[in-house]
């Protein structure tokens, strides 16, 4: 084809430079479009202690190269606090990951698959600072289906 896509991250401010060309000789008319790429699309306030239901469907996030269907969930954390996360489900083999988003960038810090037995998953972790966390709840494989989501003091949630 002759079309062309660039994706690049760009400093927060400054002046950004785009050139275009034809290859060789070629000559005709283009369309230059410049766009910013978008936030992740739905990042649900979770609560903390209590279970969260969520659904793997047709409007989760998709990540090809891990072959993850996943929905971000955000919590705040103190520093030094100690955290467990539990994702369970009858419907999908859930897998966990625990970071921080950044723009269009989620930073993972820690993930799980299978950890809390058969294929559910579990993370603990201490917040090395006071602030907001995300957590991507997915599912391997890409499979749709329910979960169940647990964030709160470690030992709450009892395996069946």
């Amino acid at each position: 084809g002759t079309n062309s896509r660039v994706d690049i991250t760009v400093p927060n401010t400054g002046e950004l430079v785009i050139r275009a060309a034809a290859l060789g000789d070629s000559h005709g008319e283009y369309v230059l479009v410049a766009s910013t790429t978008r936030e992740f699309s739905l990042v649900t306030p979770i609560r903390r202690d209590s279970v969260t239901t969520g659904e793997i469907d047709d409007d989760a996030e998709y990540d090809e190269d891990d072959s993850i269907s996943y929905r971000f969930y955000t919590f705040r954390a103190q520093a030094g606090e100690t955290i467990e996360i539990v994702m369970m489900s009858d419907d999908i083999d859930a897998h966990l990951a625990l970071g921080r988003l950044s723009g269009s960038s989620f930073e993972e810090i820690d993930s799980d698959d299978d950890g809390f037995g058969d294929t559910n998953s579990r993370i603990r972790f201490t917040a090395d600072k006071t602030g907001e966390y995300a957590i991507r709840a997915g599912s391997l494989g890409g499979a749709y289906g329910m979960f169940r989501l647990h964030v709160g003091r470690p030992g709450a949630v009892r395996r069946r």
